[in-house]
């Protein structure tokens, strides 16, 4: 197996990571979007034309995040969904979530 390099590393931010490429048209779902480093990947999806879920455990405080990526990125396709950890804890009732809310998702 060939071992895969890039010129990213523990510095390395998510807008970096994500710089020049198109997501437009792809949903990202992403749980504890609404602070820490799951703020920071929502915040390079949205940048980058995803359409964004935050999937979280407490909505109505995630709303004014949602409204600020919104703002901040230009991007009017970030929302907010609840997101029971007791159920999400099983992958298969991830793919479930997934089925029930969207059309498939390209990123969880």
């Amino acid at each position: 197996m060939e071992r895969i390099t890039t010129s990213f590393g523990f510095g390395s931010t998510a807008a970096e990571v994500i710089e020049g490429v198109d997501l437009s048209g792809k949903r990202a779902i992403v749980t504890g979007g609404a602070s820490g480093i799951g703020l920071e990947t929502a915040k390079a999806l949205s940048a980058a034309g995803a359409a964004v879920t935050l999937a979280v455990r407490r909505p109505a405080a995630a709303r004014a995040v949602a409204e600020d990526l919104r703002v901040s990125t230009g991007n009017d396709t970030v929302e907010v969904r609840f997101l029971d950890g007791r159920i999400w804890l099983r992958c298969t009732n991830r793919v479930r979530f997934v089925e029930r809310q969207y059309d498939g998702a390209r990123f969880l």
